[in-house]
């Protein structure tokens, strides 16, 4: 049930950044009747054309940080987590406002460079697994963020005084009911 829920909500993400390069692509793209230059009134003439390449990677990696990203992390990172995670819709926000900024600084962190580097440097044909190289390191502080959305204090394991002493012990202690003790407190260890 949980791989499945997750693996949903990869999917969609995967819709969601496919959709968002292709209307980038578009947006970016001057012969266009509506695109980025022709909104703000910037003329690509003979000036601009020969460093358009460096402009539309840079106006794409400012528009991704500083627009995409806030919106996609914001309104659906973060809520699916913590609310897969068994959080509530009230305890969304504080999810948010907690942990919206240090994911956009971790994403600025990696992809700024990384997209730099990608699309300046790596040739076309190498592009999609040096990419994809970069997304399985973003992917592992991503999910470690998502696994924390929604977590509530009694998700932590607390292993008290008794179980220490049992875990230390050579003898098998009982609780009141009979239960061992030592199996317990060794199992909920992990």
């Amino acid at each position: 049930s949980t791989v499945l829920l997750q693996s949903g909500k990869g999917c969609v993400g995967g819709v969601i950044w496919a959709c968002w390069y292709d209307e980038l692509d578009y947006f970016l793209d001057q012969d266009n009747s509506f695109n980025f230059f022709k909104l703000f009134g910037i003329v690509t003439d003979q000036w601009i054309k020969p460093y358009l390449g460096a402009i539309k990677t840079i106006l794409s990696i400012l528009i991704e940080q500083f627009l995409w990203c806030p919106i996609v992390f914001g309104c659906f990172e973060i809520p699916v987590s913590t609310l897969l995670n068994g959080g509530d819709l009230p305890s969304v926000k504080k999810e948010v406002d907690s942990k919206l900024g240090s994911l956009l600084i971790s994403n600025a962190k990696i992809w700024t460079f990384a997209n730099l580097v990608i699309y300046g440097i790596v040739p076309v044909d190498y592009r999609p697994i040096i990419s994809n190289c970069v997304d399985v390191g973003w992917q592992s502080i991503v999910s470690s963020v998502s696994a924390d959305c929604g977590r509530v204090d009694d998700d932590i394991c607390v292993v008290s005084d008794v179980e220490t002493l049992v875990l230390n012990s050579n003898t098998n202690v009982t609780d009141d009911e009979g239960k061992d003790l030592a199996f317990y407190a060794e199992k909920s260890r992990f």
